[in-house]
């Protein structure tokens, strides 16, 4: 009697709509028209059987899914939709626009709800009446196939969808005109899940981190503050493509215009001495060589740039160009472990780089609660009270900037920071 009470509460269903989560299969941060929401895909866990022997424990079952939109100021949650069991009618997030949020499921296809209410906005049947060429052409293929054929891509604000003859369409979220590509596509894929770097070459200085256990910074290979070290540390690195391809224009534009004003500086040096430019040896002619290497060295940069603005507006990353993330050229945030322990927490450090000569730290926050490594912390105590029920995966993680806010999520919980002063805004529970 005792057994199948036990069994009966382990396989108890759990409310999709107020149940706390399981696993995430996308975070999205919408701020357009001065709405700022984090919106996710989540699933919920629902066990239907649990069996035992040998000291091992199987639980079987399957995932229902749903939206959730999170106000970003508190934290708090504006609106939740049940969206169905994902091994029957998986939905696929593909992304947001102005007023929209874009999604993907073989019932209702391509599709947007609004992202205050998740009430239907556009529906395929709209987007049939416009491109009526789509009708009945749409991809037909297996859940684990969504991404393949339906994308988003989030700097030029296109959905990409496949027809079942294999060919790509650009679908333009504002007009819902559909148009065939004739060029090689590649799929947008902005790595979201690589979030941790130790070493960025590009754009300089280089940055590094290294070490035995307590990992040490350092800039061009040089140790600029030695007291400084992170147990285990890495640095967060930016995988929002938008923001990337922001931030390139900015460097663009300011490498152009030292362009600018030094071309005309070396055509008059080497015009002197009628064309022969300045005699060797002589401050002159080192300016001249100084010049020139600086010519190089931007030449050299924005090649690169271009390359990566190019790399990124197509295919959402590029290998040549990865940034930490920062609201600004000077800081970037580290995350470590705050010890040794299996339960040890999450950290996160903003540090300020002086040039190339210092490094410092301008504050350093633990989060209670948030395990460093959740896999190691399984087993301890701390994890089974936090974790009494379900069936959690913590494979999803994410950390963004908006506005003066570092978001994270990690471990299932939603996590707000103060990029100012390292304040905990706001956690919970996803």
């Amino acid at each position: 009697m005792i057994s199948l009470a036990v069994m009966a509460s382990a396989c108890m269903y759990k409310p999709v709509l107020t149940g706390e989560a399981d696993d995430i299969m996308k975070a999205e941060i919408y701020n357009f028209d001065s709405k700022n929401y984090l919106v996710m895909s989540e699933l919920i866990y629902q066990a239907t059987s649990k069996s035992g022997g040998r000291g091992i424990t199987t639980i079987t079952g399957f995932n229902e899914m749903r939206m959730s939109v999170y106000d970003l100021e508190d934290g708090s949650l504006s609106a939740r939709k049940k969206t169905g069991r994902q091994n029957r009618d998986p939905l696929l997030f593909l992304g947001c626009t102005p007023g929209n949020l874009w999604l993907y499921n073989a019932t209702e296809a391509i599709h947007s709800l609004d992202p205050e209410t998740l009430e239907m906005k556009t529906s395929m049947e709209k987007i049939y009446e416009i491109n009526p060429e789509l009708r009945g052409n749409l991809a037909s293929c297996e859940w684990y196939q969504y991404g393949t054929y339906y994308q988003f891509n989030s700097v030029k604000q296109q959905i990409i969808l496949t027809d079942n003859k294999g060919y790509r369409h650009i679908l333009d979220p504002a007009t819902l005109q559909s148009s065939r590509i004739e060029w090689e596509y590649r799929s947008f894929d902005s790595r979201p899940d690589r979030l941790l770097e130790t070493h960025i070459s590009f754009p300089p200085p280089v940055t590094s981190i290294s070490g035995d256990i307590r990992k040490q910074l350092r800039i061009n290979n040089r140790e600029v503050s030695p007291g400084l070290t992170f147990l285990d540390g890495k640095i967060i690195i930016d995988r929002n493509p938008v923001r990337q391809v922001e931030g390139i224009h900015i460097r663009l534009s300011g490498n152009m215009m030292k362009l600018e004003t030094i071309y005309p500086k070396i055509m008059d040096l080497n015009a002197m001495n009628d064309g022969r430019g300045p005699l060797w040896r002589t401050p002159l002619r080192d300016t001249l060589t100084a010049l020139e290497n600086l010519k190089r060295t931007l030449e050299s940069e924005i090649q690169i740039m271009e390359t990566a603005m190019t790399d990124i507006s197509s295919e959402g990353f590029s290998h040549r160009y990865t940034v930490p993330l920062s609201p600004d050229t000077t800081t970037f945030f580290l995350l470590h472990a705050s010890g040794t322990e299996k339960e040890a927490n999450l950290m996160i450090s903003r540090i300020m780089r002086k040039g190339n000569q210092e490094l410092t730290e301008l504050w350093s926050t633990e989060i209670p609660g948030i395990f460093f490594n959740p896999v190691a912390a399984r087993e301890t105590n701390v994890y089974k009270e936090i974790f009494s029920k379900g069936s959690p995966e913590f494979d999803f993680k994410s950390i963004n900037l908006e506005d003066d806010k570092l978001i994270l999520i990690w471990m299932l919980h939603g996590i707000c920071l103060n990029i100012n002063n390292g304040e905990i805004l706001w956690k919970f529970r996803i």
